[in-house]
């Protein structure tokens, strides 16, 4: 049961509470399982523990690309403007990409989010366009350009 947890993709069905548990089971999963719990916490709209369970990942495993990119992507477009910090969203997001080879689509959209969050929109725009290269039907990619071509930054809901 507990490697069931271990390997959850939805987000949905992850259970925040079983985190504490993991690391006597499997310790070699439990930078993921930071990295779920805190995709769980943002769909959630707990933020705060989201961005610990990002940067507790983070300590645990400093080339896991998926952490920092989550961690950039809710620096840099967090509902709560108190949460938001653009340089260290750019820092994450930079990292992540270097790590995925620049080709990792969530990576780069998070590069540009963070971007847009330091006001520079030229860079935001450049990295987004390439997340549409990447994914040309993304509807959501191609919102968001929209938004960085009118200088405005991305917020999630």
């Amino acid at each position: 049961m507990v490697r069931q947890t271990c390997s959850l993709n939805s987000l949905h069905d992850f259970c925040p509470d079983t985190l504490d548990s993991l690391h006597d089971f499997c310790p070699d999963t439990l930078a993921f399982a930071y990295v779920k719990r805190g995709h769980a916490y943002t769909w959630k709209n707990q933020y705060d523990k989201a961005t610990e369970d990002y940067a507790a990942a983070i300590r645990l495993d400093p080339r896991d690309h998926e952490a920092r990119w989550s961690l950039a992507w809710l620096l840099a477009t967090c509902p709560r403007a108190g949460l938001r910090d653009g340089k260290r969203a750019v820092e994450h997001a930079r990292k992540a990409c270097e790590l995925s080879g620049w080709n990792d689509a969530n990576s780069l959209s998070a590069l540009a989010a963070s971007h847009a969050e330091c006001g520079d929109f030229k860079k935001a725009v450049r990295w987004e366009k390439k997340v549409i290269e990447f994914q040309s039907d993304d509807k959501a990619a191609q919102r968001r350009l929209k938004l960085y071509e009118q200088n405005k930054p991305y917020r999630s809901e």
